[in-house]
């Protein structure tokens, strides 16, 4: 077992029993951001 993957169990474990509400703004967030800034960005001339 490797270090970084008892890091990201460790990390996973805590942020499962945080118990958080799903982000009410999620669904309107997510998409907003995928939108943003450079699509196709111009190829080099």
């Amino acid at each position: 077992m490797s270090c970084m993957f008892c890091l990201q169990e460790t990390f996973k474990t805590i942020m499962e029993n945080l118990n958080l509400s799903y982000p009410k703004m999620i669904d309107v967030a997510v998409p907003a951001n995928m939108v943003c800034g450079f699509q196709d960005p111009p190829s080099k001339v």
